[in-house]
């Protein structure tokens, strides 16, 4: 597990706990406003405010990505969905 990177914070759609992000090929990383992120127990699309919190990401908002980050992104959701949500 990586050590925190921001701001504690919660999944808004699962409640999952999340206080540390990496890139989509596992390097650690400080995210900054308007990142990306997804949450590894549910697997939804979030975004990083202006505080560096999570809230929901739309689907037009992924179009910013290039065809590549979109890929990976979903490559990842799917993985996540599959395996199914993180218990305690």
């Amino acid at each position: 597990m990586n050590a925190p990177n921001h701001k504690k914070d919660e999944c808004p759609k699962c409640g999952y706990a999340v206080d540390s992000a990496t890139e989509l090929h596992h390097e650690p990383v400080k995210p900054s406003a308007g990142d990306f992120s997804l949450c590894l127990s549910c697997g939804s699309l979030l975004r990083f405010d202006r505080e560096l919190l999570l809230g929901h990401a739309s689907a037009d908002e992924l179009d910013e990505l290039d065809d590549a980050q979109r890929s990976e992104i979903r490559k990842a959701q799917r993985y996540i969905l599959q395996r199914g949500p993180i218990t305690k």
